[in-house]
């Protein structure tokens, strides 16, 4: 996300929220874990908290109903 343009931070952030909610639901990440760093990350690449969260939750929740498969 560091290397996001101006214009593609909530993007960025919406699609590694995604990513990681998809390992969130496969039992790999700790929700609470995964959204705190995220929203760490987005304030240290300059997106505001209120901004921010909303779309970590969206991402999350979309991971999350759609969780990775693991191949055993």
């Amino acid at each position: 996300m560091a290397s996001a343009t101006l214009g593609g931070r909530n993007q960025a952030l919406h699609l590694a929220a995604v990513r990681l909610g998809r390992l969130v639901g496969a039992g790999l990440l700790d929700r609470a874990t995964v959204a705190a760093l995220l929203e760490r990350t987005a304030a240290e690449i300059g997106l505001h908290v209120r901004e921010a969260r909303p779309t970590i939750n969206s991402g999350l929740k979309f991971g999350l109903a759609h969780p990775r498969e693991l191949k055993r």
